[in-house]
């Protein structure tokens, strides 16, 4: 996968978006965004990728400080996708000052009931693209900006019916690629 150089918040920040920025729209030309963040969609699939400037939480160990970012996120996902019946897993990668969790929803809770409640056997149910989804997997990165008590949350949802094995490795290239270019962000 490719990769090219993307300005964000007016070119104040670069990062290297995964497989090249040419493939990603910006989301503020479709919708609104609000000004701490930057999105990006995939043009041809359901990827996103989703810039987070965070005002820095108290912790100061990695996990704790994730933890506390996690609670919101969650939140807002538990309003979106996330059924009272979903598992939602959790692994965290610890590689010296950066952290990136795993998230992953599994759904089989709720597609089995959604197979009792159709009659549906087993053995006959086969997953196409227009199909809902057994998991989905999310990708979060924290980076932390001391110097100016901020926290970037960097959150990729990769296609979800790709089989991928280095998206951890693409996704924490696309981390360190992240430049402060300008600080006169920070005021």
């Amino acid at each position: 996968m490719k990769q090219s150089v993307k300005e964000l918040y007016g070119g104040h920040f670069t990062i290297e978006l995964i497989n090249g920025s040419e493939n990603y729209v910006d989301a503020s030309t479709i919708r609104e965004v609000p000004d701490n963040q930057e999105v990006f969609v995939g043009k041809n699939d359901d990827t996103s990728i989703i810039i987070d400037l965070l005002e820095q939480v108290e912790s100061t160990d990695l996990k704790a400080a994730m933890t506390e970012h996690l609670e919101d996120i969650l939140t807002d996902l538990t309003n979106s996708i996330i059924k009272q019946d979903d598992t939602v897993l959790r692994k965290d990668i610890i590689q010296n000052d950066l952290i990136i969790t795993k998230l992953t929803v599994d759904k089989s809770a709720n597609l089995s009931k959604e197979i009792e409640n159709n009659h549906i056997e087993k053995g006959e149910l086969l997953f196409k693209e227009s199909e809902p989804l057994k998991t989905i997997d999310m990708y979060i990165g924290l980076v932390r900006l001391k110097e100016y008590e901020t926290d970037i949350l960097i959150t990729y949802n990769p296609p979800q019916r790709s089989e991928n094995e280095n998206i951890v490795e693409l996704f924490k290239n696309m981390i360190l690629s992240l430049r402060l270019k300008d600080p006169s962000i920070f005021g």
